[in-house]
């Protein structure tokens, strides 16, 4: 299943670098005609149908390295460029997004929906028709392709996903202000689930004789959950919307945004080529 692996990594990351290009754009001020093109020529890059075609073969999943330097070339597809500490902020926060998202579904199959959703909320940012339609293309030959996975391969496809995440753990401070990080930079998670006894006190216990009759009471102190969260948007949506409720859950301290220095690395070639890389 780690061959199939690449699509979703490439398509809910490429939603997340647009979310996130979107609202540098607005707060810097950008012209709205200028936001618009740069938004175009990245989706109509992103979504290009040799572009996908290629990133939808079944394929080895690439180094973190190898992928940011694919969105560093769709980044650069438009008039927007950025320096280098500046894509590895933007790598950063698309990166931890999806990792959130990922860890947050409750059914490994949810990816799909994480995915669709990206797909969605792209073409609400898109206005020309023809670059909406590379996008429900895209839609299309997704469900097309993982029209036929299993409850198990499923599982096996959401395990090479997280070992992708497995080690990114860069403090947001989005994240961390709203608890959906920790200080040490790991996704905070509520429980799996919960429930009550339908008979009994909370917070007692009753103890037995070995004959079954009723002895000691003791009081026991409840358990608090550390962490309960409602996710702010649903899973897959727009995280840096200016309007978006805010998650409700505990808020963790932590530092601001870091960003690591990955090394330099091209991406594999088929990518590459369907980019119009030398």
């Amino acid at each position: 299943m780690a061959l199939m692996a690449m699509p979703i990594i490439v398509i809910n990351l490429g939603g997340e670098m647009l979310y996130i290009l979107d609202q540098r754009l607005r707060a810097q001020n950008i012209p709205p005609e200028k936001s618009v093109k740069v938004l175009h020529d990245v989706v109509r890059t992103m979504f290009s149908t040799k572009f996908i075609a290629e990133v939808i073969k079944p394929a080895p999943i690439y180094s973190n390295a190898s992928t940011r330097q694919i969105f560093e070339r769709l980044a650069h597809s438009s008039i927007m460029r950025l320096s280098e500490s500046s894509m590895d902020k933007l790598y950063d926060l698309m990166t931890m997004g999806l990792k959130y998202q990922l860890l947050s579904c409750k059914k490994p199959n949810e990816i799909l929906q994480v995915t669709i959703n990206h797909l969605q909320s792209i073409r609400t940012c898109i206005i020309d028709p023809s670059v909406i339609d590379l996008v429900t293309s895209c839609e299309e030959q997704l469900n097309m392709h993982f029209k036929h996975l299993r409850i198990g391969d499923w599982s096996q496809l959401r395990q090479a996903l997280i070992g992708f995440f497995h080690d990114r753990r860069i403090k947001v401070s989005l994240f961390l202000q709203e608890g959906i990080q920790s200080a040490d930079g790991r996704i905070c998670l509520p429980p799996a689930c919960s429930s009550t006894s339908e008979h009994g006190t909370l917070g007692k216990a009753q103890e037995y004789t070995a004959g079954g009759a009723a002895s000691d009471v003791y009081s026991l102190s409840l358990f608090e959950a550390p962490f309960t969260n409602q996710h702010p948007v649903s899973l897959g949506c727009n995280l840096y919307g200016k309007d978006r409720p805010r998650a409700q859950g505990r808020s963790a301290r932590g530092s601001t945004p870091s960003s690591g220095n990955p090394t330099a690395a091209r991406p594999g070639p088929p990518l590459e080529h369907a980019l119009g890389g030398a």
